[in-house]
């Protein structure tokens, strides 16, 4: 059920109509991509608690360790895959939408998940959680930032 809204959003932001800088709706492109971006999100919870739940409603929050780092895992995917869709289509806000969803999906783990480990395996998470943030700033830093600087000379 989540699935159709995102196609459907995703096809409206492509084909709307380029407006002019005065036009009222030249900002109504970037909206609809943003609510195709959140619709997403949303789209992936469900998912994820689908996976998880038999019966019953469907809960977006659970006790269980493994449903919570799934969803931090499922997260930092969905964050990776619309970074890729903003390099593939070279989209400065998409990118940066991207990196937010990383983001959110690596506070989740550092401050639920994380905490929830006991001993040495804490230790070991917390030292692969600093290699991946120092690795997606790395990428970040050179696909990002610096394919956004203008070109010298000419």
């Amino acid at each position: 059920a989540w699935g159709v809204p995102l196609v459907c959003l995703l096809a409206t932001a492509r084909w709307l109509p380029p407006a002019g800088p005065n036009d009222l709706l030249r900002h109504a492109p970037a909206a609809v991509g943003g609510m195709a971006a959140l619709v997403g999100f949303a789209l992936v919870n469900v998912e994820v608690s689908h996976a998880f739940q038999d019966r019953g409603a469907l809960a977006l929050t659970a006790d269980d360790r493994l449903q919570s780092m799934v969803r931090s895992a499922s997260w930092a995917a969905y964050g990776v895959a619309v970074l890729g869709l903003g390099l593939w289509r070279d989209q400065r806000m998409v990118r940066l939408i991207g990196f937010g969803f990383v983001l959110v999906a690596t506070l989740k783990g550092f401050t639920l998940d994380l905490w929830d480990l006991q001993g040495f395996v804490r230790v070991g998470s917390l030292a692969a959680l600093a290699v991946a943030l120092i690795l997606a700033a790395v990428v970040f830093e050179r696909l990002v930032i610096r394919g956004a600087r203008p070109k010298e000379g000419g």
